[in-house]
């Protein structure tokens, strides 16, 4: 189910921005030409699917920014989100991170809904009820 969830939310990010978040490339061309880039890690499970964790990016910007440091320590990923969306925001993640929690079924749900709002065809998978 989890992989179902990355699926959802990833597609929920690339629709919603609809051009890279870095450049501006891509714009009106569709996800398929866009990445779901995590600012943390996505084996933190309490921020993996937090739309503040995440932008969308075009392949060349998510190597070029790589992902967030639970350290402190600035990476370029770290650097352009204080730039986009603040510092405070960022400690604020990285302390959600830390929190353990538990995967829920009703996630998949959750993150189906997102995806449909922004104009996501999202087909049933068997074994999954919606």
């Amino acid at each position: 189910m989890k992989r179902e969830c990355d699926r959802l939310f990833s597609l929920y990010v690339r629709m919603k921005a609809k051009a890279c978040h870095r450049c501006g490339r891509f714009r009106g061309l569709g996800p398929e030409h866009l990445e779901c880039a995590h600012v943390l890690s996505r084996r933190f499970n309490r921020t993996r699917w937090n739309e503040d964790n995440a932008f969308a990016l075009c392949q060349a910007c998510h190597r070029f920014l790589g992902s967030g440091s639970m350290s402190g320590k600035a990476t370029p990923m770290d650097r352009f989100f204080e730039a986009k969306r603040g510092a405070p925001l960022l400690w604020t993640l990285r302390v959600l991170a830390r929190v353990k929690t538990k995967f829920y079924p009703e996630t998949i749900e959750m993150l189906r809904s997102r995806a449909v709002s922004v104009g996501a065809v999202v087909k049933p998978i068997q074994g999954i009820p919606y």
